[in-house]
Formats: structure tokens, C-alpha cells, sequence
């Protein structure tokens, strides 16, 4: 996105990780002043039980990764 989103729009996210990809519904928060354009905070509001095992097992690869 080349600007953010009012804060508190619901929208649908999509992304990919060495897991699998990962969809869920999403409520949009404030945008950081530093953060790279295109970037915006969310949280999930609900997430199919797959995309969330997705998404688990891909935090805890990362985690794995930053304690070696």
C-alpha cells in the first residue's frame, strides 16, 4: 500500500511464510511514523484453524532460528 489505512478498517490479509501462506480476517491499527511505507500494524480478528497452525509453526521455526 502507498499509504495507510484508517486505523480500525477490517480487511483481509494475505501473506506467505517458509511455512506455507497465511489468510486471515484483520482489524488495521495505527501506522508507525517510522515504518516503511507499505508497512501498517494488524491484528487478527479470526483465522481458519489451518492458516493458524500455518502461522504457528512459522513462529516457532523463527524462534528456533533467534536462540541458535
Amino acid at each position: 500500500m502507498l499509504k495507510p489505512l484508517l486505523p480500525g478498517a477490517i480487511a483481509e490479509v494475505l501473506f506467505l511464510t517458509e511455512t506455507g501462506p497465511v489468510l486471515g480476517l484483520a482489524e488495521l491499527l495505527n501506522p508507525c511514523s517510522h515504518a516503511p511505507i507499505g508497512l501498517q500494524p494488524f491484528r487478527f480478528l479470526a483465522m481458519d484453524e489451518r492458516d493458524r497452525e500455518t502461522l504457528q509453526a512459522a513462529i516457532t521455526s523463527s524462534l528456533a532460528v533467534i536462540r541458535q
